[in-house]
């Protein structure tokens, strides 16, 4: 069978509070940087491509996007991995808000390896960027105050 097993759809009150709340934050953080609505999150475990697909071969799903322009994210990814995955499906709500086709592609088209290529570039120090922003939101008024008052 071709297509998408979706594995355990989970209610978001059985994913961490703390995972949600950062997943959230950079779904925020992305869509922001691409100038786009931030897309709803959904939660799943043990989805998986099956057969071949307009993405490929079989293999585990840690992230994708939905029809309905969600995201979906394996409840099991953890630090960098989590943030990677949401950058990199942001990038794919972002392309598909200016491509009507974006669903349609079939496995080798040049569009859909095209995005796919995009999306990786995007995710590929989204960690660094999150992560450098959440700081610098953080610690930021205190540096400057302290510089500002002579103590640094």
């Amino acid at each position: 069978m071709n297509g998408f097993d979706t594995g355990t759809c989970l209610p978001a009150d059985s994913v961490p509070r703390a995972k949600r709340e950062l997943a959230e934050r950079a779904v925020i953080f992305f869509s922001r940087e691409l100038g786009i609505d931030p897309p709803p999150l959904k939660w799943h475990k043990g989805a998986r491509l099956t057969g071949v697909t307009s993405i490929g071969a079989p293999r585990d799903c840690v992230g994708m996007l939905n029809h309905d322009g969600s995201i979906s994210l394996d409840a099991r990814l953890e630090g960098d991995k989590l943030i990677e995955t949401i950058a990199h499906e942001v990038k794919h709500a972002q392309q598909a808000k200016s491509d009507p086709l974006f669903s349609g592609y079939c496995r080798g088209a040049r569009a859909l390896e095209a995005y796919e290529r995009e999306a990786d570039r995007f995710a590929e120090d989204a960690p660094r960027r999150f992560f450098n922003q959440t700081a610098k939101a953080v610690f930021a008024p205190d540096t400057v105050g302290a510089h500002l008052k002579g103590r640094w």
